[in-house]
């Protein structure tokens, strides 16, 4: 039916010199890589983890979540797992039995204690040779778009995606700057008054350290808010911080990535991974040895 579908569609285009390309997409590629490097006990009890898994959707792979009234019906129903990051509890999977674990841009919507309890639990479920791979916003582009005025990151970096109420080319710098790691003080995607002026952010960030200012408005982020608004930001990272959060996790082999580039061929699909904004994006990613 779909064939049929696509070959009407093109020859009504045709008639009007317009063709039609289809990109074929062949899971059957994908699910060899899987059969090449894994066992098939493994691929059957699915001890490949997303943690914030979102929309994604895979056969071998099983959904990590937090389900609330923010999430559709539909994400709902794909979450395998449940599990709140912010209660700091153990992730619901036995230990040793992980051979990847994945979370992409999660960990900017969590505290620290979350984060480090999130990589500590993941050191734990991996298998010896096991791999965990993080990616989340490069808050490092973020700050020098601030300093040179620079609104089209924001603009560019997420398309279509109505995270702002206005047009970004309207708002001030510093409060641009500040939606991407203190969304709800920034006030763009709900109303929520900190009395947190221009010149207050300006200053913090002439008078102190880089890190010490993002540290300085990230603690101040009402995290209880955080199930009712998941999609706000209330973290900063930097390959640094994030490497060194790996660290003390346990990892000892800690490694910079980057898009597609990752050490397991099967995160190297981008049909699946490393697709959530990556023109702003780091990777990172940690063995378990």
């Amino acid at each position: 039916m779909k064939t049929l579908i696509k070959n009407v569609i093109a020859f009504f285009l045709g008639k009007k010199g317009l063709q039609v390309n289809v990109i074929k997409y062949s899971t059957e590629v994908d699910f060899e890589q899987y059969r090449f490097f894994y066992s098939k006990e493994a691929l059957d009890k699915k001890c490949f983890f997303n943690i914030g898994a979102g929309n994604f959707s895979h056969p071998y792979w099983t959904n990590i979540d937090c389900p609330s009234d923010w999430y559709s019906s539909a994400q709902k129903d794909k979450v395998d797992l449940s599990w709140d990051a912010m209660s700091l509890g153990p992730l619901p999977v036995p230990d040793d039995t992980a051979n990847i674990v994945y979370s992409s841009h999660t960990i900017e919507h969590i505290s620290d204690a979350a984060v480090k309890n999130m990589f500590k639990e993941s050191y734990r479920i991996l298998k010896k040779g096991g791999v965990l791979r993080v990616t989340c916003p490069d808050i490092s582009l973020f700050y020098r778009a601030y300093l040179d005025n620079d609104p089209y990151i924001s603009i560019n970096a997420y398309d279509g995606d109505n995270r702002f109420k206005c047009d970004p080319r309207k708002i001030s710098k510093h409060r641009l700057f500040l939606s991407n790691f203190a969304s709800q003080l920034a006030g763009l995607t709900r109303h929520v008054d900190k009395n947190i002026s221009d010149e207050e952010i300006e200053k913090m960030f002439k008078t102190t350290s880089l890190n010490e200012a993002l540290d300085h408005f990230t603690h101040r982020c009402d995290l209880s808010q955080q199930n009712q608004y998941p999609g706000e930001h209330v973290n900063w990272w930097t390959d640094d911080k994030l490497l060194s959060f790996f660290k003390d996790a346990g990892f000892s082999l800690v490694y910079k990535s980057g898009y597609a580039q990752s050490k397991c061929a099967v995160l190297r699909h981008t049909f699946y991974f490393d697709s959530t904004h990556p023109k702003i994006s780091l990777y990172v990613e940690a063995v378990k040895t």
